[in-house]
């Protein structure tokens, strides 16, 4: 059998629920062997922001191409049908989230994935919903 991306994938997630309790132990060892290193690691949002903006200056073409990939699966799974004030509406609630309530902007997610691994969705007001951005980037590309 060859070794794929996806066989790794699999593997990984095996392995992940069979040593849970081996990986959760050698986490706790780490981070007591490495306090300096914690504490040294900046958390607060402007420098995680920052962090961000000085890795996408220095791959600005993996960005443009994400960026570029994005778009184009949007629109392929835009159907002409589709309700297109419905869908601005939803994108205007979570600016006035932002504006209004004074909340961190929340993130407009497909709840089927627009490029899923196993099911891919539509960009329609159906499938959007407003996560905070800790339960988006938890929930990965994922569809349960």
């Amino acid at each position: 059998m060859a070794w794929t991306k996806e066989n790794q994938r699999e593997y990984m997630k095996a392995y992940r629920v069979a040593n849970k309790d081996k990986i959760a132990a050698y986490g706790k060892a780490w981070q007591q062997a490495n306090k300096e290193k914690q504490a040294a690691y900046p958390r607060d949002s402007v420098k995680a922001a920052a962090r961000l903006s000085e890795w996408k200056a220095r791959n600005k073409g993996k960005v443009n191409a994400d960026t570029a990939k994005r778009r184009a699966a949007k629109l392929e799974r835009t159907p002409p049908w589709a309700d297109m004030a419905a869908i601005k509406k939803v994108y205007e609630a979570a600016q006035f989230i932002h504006e209004e309530l004074g909340y961190d902007l929340p993130h407009v997610d497909h709840i089927i994935p627009l490029q899923g691994k196993n099911v891919s969705g539509l960009h329609i007001a159906s499938n959007l919903q407003l996560l905070s951005a800790f339960a988006n980037t938890s929930k990965g590309n994922s569809y349960e």
